[in-house]
C-alpha cells in the first residue's frame, strides 16, 4: 500500500496529466486499484472493495452514486491518457502473439485542452 497522495503523484507522472477529477472519499492509502480504460460509468459497482477506481471517462451521476452508495474514490484520469497507454500495451502484446506480423501503434492526440486557473 502507498499513501493516497503518493499514488496520485505517480498516476500524474504515468499519464502525463496535470489535472484529474477525483470524486468520493480519498483513502488514507491505496492497496487495491480497479482500472477501466474507457468510460467506467457503468462498471463502478463491480469495483466494490477497491481503494480507488481509475477510469478514463467517468460521468457525473455514476461517479456521485458510486461515491455515495459504495464509498468508492473515483479518479478520472482522462480518456486519451488512459486509452493511449492501453492501446500501446495491446499493440506490443498483439505483435508478440502474431509472429511475422508487424503491429504498429499510432499515437493519438487529446482533442481537449485543459484550462487551469492561474
Amino acid at each position: 500500500a502507498v499513501p493516497f497522495a503518493a499514488f496520485m503523484e505517480r498516476l500524474h507522472e504515468l499519464t502525463g496529466r496535470k489535472v484529474m477529477s477525483v470524486c468520493g472519499p480519498k483513502p488514507a492509502s491505496v492497496a487495491t486499484v480497479a482500472y477501466c480504460g474507457g468510460s467506467g460509468s457503468g462498471l463502478a459497482a463491480r469495483a466494490a472493495g477497491a481503494d480507488v477506481v481509475v477510469t478514463g471517462d467517468m460521468k457525473y451521476h455514476p461517479a456521485v452514486d458510486a461515491a455515495a452508495e459504495l464509498g468508492l474514490c473515483i479518479v478520472d484520469a482522462g480518456h486519451v491518457s488512459i486509452e493511449e497507454e492501453m492501446l500501446r500495451r495491446f499493440a506490443v502484446s498483439l505483435g508478440e502473439a502474431l509472429s511475422g506480423v508487424t503491429v504498429r501503434f499510432f499515437e493519438g492526440a487529446d482533442p481537449f485542452e485543459w484550462s487551469v486557473a492561474p
